[in-house]
């Protein structure tokens, strides 16, 4: 039978869609009625979904538009090639890495676990699941979401252990471009040092709000010139202790040491060049101490050798 001149499955599909009561605007269409064919008719009647059988024996449709895919769900891969490492994520923590291993080996629980990654497949949360699944052949189960964005990298670790204050300083950075975190960066890279002991360095104390603003990419260094000043203060000693052979090279770069020369180069009269000169005569006095008022008390008592402009200690003014 043919309607109104249209060929037989598209007139059926108009019959159907009179009899449950569906406007043909509703239909999904795209290419027109001319188009539909055999092979597109089924997959169209069935968009057509939720049938209830009334009194009259009529069945009633309602149309139900084709949903997207729920992003949010957990899925699993062995494709471990089709996830990226977030620019300015934390690198792998080989200590942690081995550990992790040894447990999922022994009871494989990553399904309980999957990583979390954003649209782009780059992972926010699970990059030491993602590689120990990958080392042992096992299949990630991960979270694709929409809503997620790189920040919760940085919104989900704060106040955690196991993220330090150097991830946070190369995660503001790298993906923020902020210019206190990559002048920080130049600085760790150029010293040695780790984080804490050169904010000790600059700053004289690490308090918690001041790694809190830190973690919250609002660090701000001090308006005048004096952590640089105390930044090459420490880069020439380095340079001296390193050309004297002085060891364990260690004892000079931890917080204790690197507070007393702060508290060295603040204290009032001390004079740069004339603690070199002094340094000279007593350099095998350099020797691990215990803490940093032990340091300061040896670093004045160098300085002081042989010295009618002596100084008084002043740590306290910072403790």
């Amino acid at each position: 039978m043919v309607i109104g001149g249209r060929e037989p499955i598209t007139s059926v599909l108009i019959h159907i869609m009179m009899r449950v009561r569906i406007p043909l605007r509703e239909l999904p269409i795209t290419q027109g009625w001319r188009n539909i064919n055999k092979s597109n008719f089924k997959s169209l009647v069935n968009k057509i979904v939720h049938v209830e059988k009334k009194s009259s024996n009529i069945l009633w449709y309602s149309f139900e538009p084709k949903r997207k895919k729920s992003m949010d769900q957990i899925e699993k891969t062995k494709e471990y090639e089709k996830f990226k490492i977030l620019n300015g994520n934390r690198p792998l923590d080989r200590h942690h890495l081995k550990k992790l291993k040894s447990l999922i080996e022994k009871d494989n629980r990553l399904n309980l676990h999957p990583i979390i990654v954003n649209y782009n497949y780059e992972i926010i949360d699970g990059q030491h699941r993602h590689e120990v699944a990958k080392q042992l052949g096992l299949e990630i189960f991960y979270i694709r979401s929409e809503t997620v964005t790189d920040d919760h990298f940085i919104d989900g670790n704060v106040g955690q252990k196991s993220l330090d204050v150097e991830n946070y300083i190369d995660y503001f950075a790298i993906k923020h471009r902020k210019e206190e975190y990559i002048q920080l960066k130049k600085m760790l890279k150029s010293s040695g040092l780790k984080p804490k002991a050169l904010l000790t360095l600059i700053l004289g104390v690490v308090s918690t709000n001041i790694l809190e603003f830190l973690k919250t990419g609002k660090f701000k260094f001090p308006a005048n010139q004096e952590p640089l000043e105390i930044l090459n203060f420490y880069f020439n000693f380095s340079s001296y202790v390193k050309d004297k052979r002085i060891k364990p090279f260690s004892m000079f770069t931890n917080h204790n040491f690197t507070r007393s020369l702060r508290w060295l180069f603040m204290t009032t009269n001390f004079d740069a060049s004339l603690f070199f000169k002094k340094l000279d005569l007593r350099w095998f006095d350099l020797k691990p101490q215990r803490t940093s008022e032990d340091w300061y008390t040896l670093l004045i008592s160098i300085y002081n050798f042989k010295n009618h402009n002596r100084i008084e200690g002043e740590y306290a003014l910072e403790k």
